[in-house]
């Protein structure tokens, strides 16, 4: 156990020094150094992927069915012992929470019209928009899009054939219609209030407050309330938005390292959640900070 222990921990490391130069160099050796077997992860071992394959959803999550799937035997060394890691769930939220935490803490904006700012304080409630009605509809899938150009590129490279000239696939012409019930489903149960760091900043005027016409809301003191996991804020999710496909790749990279070298699968059961962090550096000018929620049926 002690062996997995310092693996994780040196590939943790490399990761945080390729994706997140910006996050304070104590708050990751904190992190490194809590990773321990029992309090940050549990263990199951497999002698082969198939017999992976053959878990239930709650285990066999996610990340398994979407992204290593395809993976081939060339690919992956099946003759050794696989170890599925399965993170706990304060253990994976620190992670994410790590990558997308706003430094320092400070206030964060709103933008939106008048009459959206009346019915806010008539009604002592703000609106979430679904993520289904995204203005970058591309933004649903771009998490994905880069993950599966990474293994598609590995598939390229092992057949001796040159790497896909984009790689970035989109799914533009796919949108939700031919998507499995489920996937609509969780589309429909997923919203989100966009905000920015930025106050005062014409282009936000321009885009969310009204042309112009509109008000910026300051909001505090939400960030520790969420972080924290007040129950009053159950299921909900803060953080500002990663830009460019850099950490999508290194996050590819942990998985892959990890897999391919030491016969170790990270388990990431609330990615799905997550990857709506991750965005276009198409839209870094906008310094959005993200508050998500997803409805889950008690």
């Amino acid at each position: 156990m002690k062996d997995i222990d310092v693996v994780l921990k040196n590939q943790f490391k490399l990761f945080f020094s390729s994706a997140s130069s910006d996050v304070p160099n104590s708050d990751v050796e904190t992190f490194i150094n809590s990773i321990s077997f029992n309090s940050s992860y549990k263990i199951k071992d497999f002698s082969n992927l198939d017999k992976m394959s053959k878990l239930n959803s709650d285990i066999y999550n996610y990340n398994i069915r979407r992204y290593f799937r395809d993976f081939n035997k060339d690919i992956i060394n099946t003759n050794k012992t696989f170890y599925l890691i399965l993170f706990s769930e304060s253990f994976e939220y620190q992670f994410f929470q790590l990558l997308t935490k706003t430094f320092p803490s400070a206030p964060f904006y709103h933008y939106t019209s008048l009459d959206a700012l009346i019915k806010i304080l008539n009604s002592n409630k703000i609106r979430f928009s679904s993520i289904a009605s995204l203005n970058d509809r591309g933004e649903l899938y771009y998490f994905d899009n880069i993950f599966d150009a990474q293994i598609n590129n590995l598939k390229l490279n092992k057949q001796n054939l040159n790497v896909l000239k984009n790689s970035n696939l989109t799914y533009e012409n796919d949108i939700i219609s031919k998507f499995h019930y489920k996937t609509i489903e969780s589309f429909n149960n997923r919203f989100l209030l966009s905000c920015s760091s930025l106050k005062d900043k014409l282009d936000q005027w321009r885009l969310y407050g009204d042309d112009g016409k509109g008000v910026c809301i300051e909001l505090n003191g939400l960030e520790g309330s969420i972080s924290d996991k007040n129950p009053l804020f159950d299921d909900f999710y803060i953080g500002r938005i990663l830009y460019g496909d850099s950490f999508v790749k290194s996050f590819f990279k942990l998985q892959y390292n990890l897999l391919v070298n030491d016969n170790i699968y990270l388990s990431f059961n609330n990615l799905n959640i997550w990857k709506h962090f991750f965005k276009s550096d198409d839209w870094e000018g906008e310094k959005e900070i993200r508050i998500f929620n997803e409805l889950i049926s008690k």
